[in-house]
């Protein structure tokens, strides 16, 4: 027999079933992401330090991200079947929300499972995954989807959420490309996301805010905005993250069109040619001490001419001689790949800054390298010998 006292305080609990339910699907996700996890080879927990790689350290940003989406993707796509049943009915009565059948088990279900996957989703971030657990689409989100969900649920409105996970099907589609990348495909997303998180929102909107809208799922009229107001609330990210994909989407096209021409420049005739021939040994060629070399036309020339350069600084260069040594194996590490396609060593000489091809056979033919290749390196070439300039030693392929 339970107390009158408690019994305001048992009927906003939740019943023994929803905690059941809680429970099972806290542990369903919290296994999934360790037995996905171990079928794909990672490691369940990596510490990172600054002492790695570069190389090693991209990989492991790459396998916690992916990691990340597990338990998301698998979330999203268990919603999004459900949600088909109750777009069905939405679809077969003309878009009219009224005639949308609530299904309390079933719907009452989805929203106790997607508040387990929330809760899960922000423990296994802070402890395994914490930098890709971001603030805003971390915290902020679950935690105003959690406040959502414990306020329609009393409320018999589970049944609107069940409708409205129709949404996550892009968040399923980029969790399946994050895990997946040769599946990527940024337009169908794109495409995807616009017709789900905006215009499927936006007719849900409006229908909600309607009289047809204003429905319990069984003919009874609520007679009230708060479902509209709930899902207005989220059109700020939604229009966000879809502005955000587009300009991304922008980004890499104008990438991939740069690197097509940049790899257009040089016929592929004239590559074959070059890498076929042997790579002359480097001379070195010292200015004259009598008119030395300013550094900036020195860098000029460089910027001109074509070759890979290596550059010694050989007098006193004062406490920046680390910063110039590092923007040498910089310049070396920037055409190491070009070297094996040219075939003429140049010099550049005080008095009369000229370039002359030096080879066996005098060789003639010129090559010239994309302004890209030489940018890295005369940069750093410049920042670390600006307002010192003294002879120096050019030594070039």
């Amino acid at each position: 027999m339970v107390s009158p006292a408690l019994s305001p305080l048992l009927a906003v609990l939740p019943s023994q079933s929803t905690l059941a339910t809680y429970s099972a699907s806290c542990a369903f996700f919290t296994s999934s992401y360790f037995i996905c996890t171990r079928l794909a080879g990672w490691n369940v927990y990596e510490i990172e330090h600054s002492f790695a790689p570069a190389a090693a350290r991209q990989e492991r940003k790459m396998k916690m991200r992916k990691r990340s989406w597990i338990i998301t993707t698998l979330a999203a796509a268990i919603t999004t079947a459900v949600s088909l049943v109750y777009v069905r009915d939405w679809l077969a009565s003309g878009f009219d929300v009224a005639r949308v059948h609530r299904r309390a088990a079933l719907s009452d279900t989805l929203t106790t499972f997607f508040s387990a996957y929330l809760t899960t989703d922000c423990v296994l971030g802070m402890i395994f995954y914490r930098p890709c657990f971001s603030l805003v689409t971390g915290w902020i989100h679950h935690g105003a989807y959690m406040a959502l969900i414990a306020y329609i649920s009393p409320l018999g409105w589970s049944h609107i959420f069940a409708l409205g996970s129709f949404m996550e099907l892009p968040t399923c589609i980029l969790g399946a490309s994050t895990i997946w990348p040769a599946v990527r495909n940024d337009i169908a997303f794109a495409a995807v996301f616009f017709a789900t998180r905006l215009l499927f929102h936006g007719v849900l909107i409006a229908s909600y805010a309607t009289q047809y809208g204003q429905t319990h799922g069984t003919h009874t009229g609520i007679k009230t905005l708060v479902p509209a107001l709930c899902l207005s609330g989220a059109v700020p990210l939604h229009i966000w993250w879809f502005t955000a994909s587009v300009r991304g989407i922008r980004r890499r096209a104008r990438q991939t069109a740069s690197t097509s021409v940049s790899a257009a420049t040089t016929p592929s005739a004239e590559k074959d040619e070059a890498k076929a021939l042997e790579v002359p040994t480097p001379v070195s060629v010292h200015m004259s001490d009598t008119k030395p070399l300013r550094i900036a036309q020195a860098v000029k020339l460089l910027r001109r001419k074509s070759g890979p350069i290596l550059v010694d600084i050989t007098n006193s260069l004062g406490p920046r001689t680390t910063q110039a040594a590092d923007s040498i194996k910089q310049i070396r590490r920037s055409f190491a790949a070009a070297a094996a396609a040219n075939t003429s060593a140049f010099s550049i000489r005080a008095d009369r800054p000229t370039m002359q091809p030096r080879s066996a056979s005098q060789d003639q033919r010129r090559f010239i390298l994309p302004p890209g290749r030489m940018r890295t390196g005369v940069a750093n070439l410049q920042r670390a010998s600006s307002g010192f300039g003294r002879s120096i030693s050019t030594a070039v392929f």
